[in-house]
Order: C-alpha cells, then structure tokens, then sequence
C-alpha cells in the first residue's frame, strides 16, 4: 500500500498513456483519491478485513513506489480489496494502531 500526492502524476508532455503510474511486480488491487485523514478496510481472499488509518500510510515521493506491508498476508490468502470508509466512533474503535495489521473476521 502506498500513499502518493496526486502532483507527481502530472506528466511533462502530452502523452497519451500515462507510463508507470502504479508498482509493475504487484497487482494492483484498488487505488482511491484521499484529500483528508479518513480510514480504509483492506480485505483478504478469506474474507478477513483491517480497518487502517490513512495517517499510518507515509507519503512516499515516487509514483511506482512498492510501498508498505499493510496487512499481513500468507501464502493461500493475498489482498482483495480496498474500500474508504467514513470516520465515525465505531471505525475509530475497530482501527488498527501499528502496521503491518492482522486480518480480523
């Protein structure tokens, strides 16, 4: 998971393809615009989920960065999904404080 502004994106001429945009050795698995502080549920293939803040996440400089281990994940169950959530009292309770996270049901 990685956290990139949005400014980085821009490209010097005008391409058609935008090249490099994401980390090439890794599927991608969800990309979403975060203009505040909010919070994400990543989600595994045995449907276990974390709810991490995106204050967790640093900001990294370069777009095809690799970035961080977020979830932990094992050799049968790799990432899913990524979806925002809104900030209210039951996501701050259920939100993880230290990465990687555990995956909970």
């Amino acid at each position: 998971m990685a956290r990139v502004p949005l400014n980085v994106y821009e490209t010097k001429t005008n391409r058609k393809k935008l090249v490099k945009a994401y980390y090439g050795k890794a599927s991608c698995v969800g990309m979403c615009a975060i203009h505040e502080e909010t919070y994400i549920q990543c989600t595994r293939t045995d449907e276990r989920s974390a709810i991490i803040p995106t204050a967790l996440i640093e900001e990294k400089a370069k777009r095809d960065t690799p970035g961080i281990q977020a979830l932990t994940i094992t050799k049968k169950h790799m990432m899913a999904s990524l979806t925002r959530l809104t900030n209210d009292e039951e996501t701050e309770k259920l939100a993880i404080k230290t990465l990687p996270a555990q995956a909970r049901l």
